[in-house]
């Protein structure tokens, strides 16, 4: 009888030991910083040229289960935006997303957005890092304002 209750709390305790080891790898994030290089377009008295964000990078990776939505989201000290396209990953040429701003006037706007490039060209469940370059048409509510950045994260661990 002692054995049979050993064997099943053993059995139990793995059982759970595998789920937590599974919810802990099964989904992938990556975090670090995104500069904006250029703008067009956006109001006189304001260009965002040079400013730094923090930023997150979510995107479909083949044996996680991050679903299939492609996310990036910036903050500052002044406020968040992010952007997403569901389903699907960005590309390389410009597509229509959905934005998101949290600040002093929170809300949702349609932007278009694209990766011009990043390395590598398909993360995986092993990448550290990812570098890509991109543009937002649209950025921060302001349907004119075009920005360019540089974006460097790592995986999050």
């Amino acid at each position: 009888m002692q054995n049979q209750i050993t064997q099943k709390i053993s059995g139990t305790l793995i059982a759970i030991s595998m789920m937590a080891g599974a919810a802990h790898a099964a989904t992938i994030e990556f975090e670090g910083s995104m500069k904006i290089t250029s703008t067009s377009g956006c109001q006189n008295d304001w260009d965002p040229t040079g400013e730094i964000f923090v930023a997150t990078y979510w995107l479909p990776i083949a044996g996680s289960d991050n679903g299939s939505r492609s996310n990036i989201s910036i903050f500052s000290y002044t406020g968040a935006e992010s952007f997403s396209v569901e389903p699907g990953r960005f590309s390389t040429t410009l597509k229509s997303a959905q934005g998101s701003h949290i600040a002093s006037l929170p809300g949702t706007y349609p932007i278009k957005i694209k990766v011009a490039t990043q390395s590598p060209a398909t993360p995986t469940a092993t990448t550290k890092s990812i570098r890509l370059t991109g543009t937002v048409q649209g950025f921060d509510f302001r349907p004119a304002c075009t920005i360019n950045f540089d974006m460097f994260v790592f995986k999050r661990e």
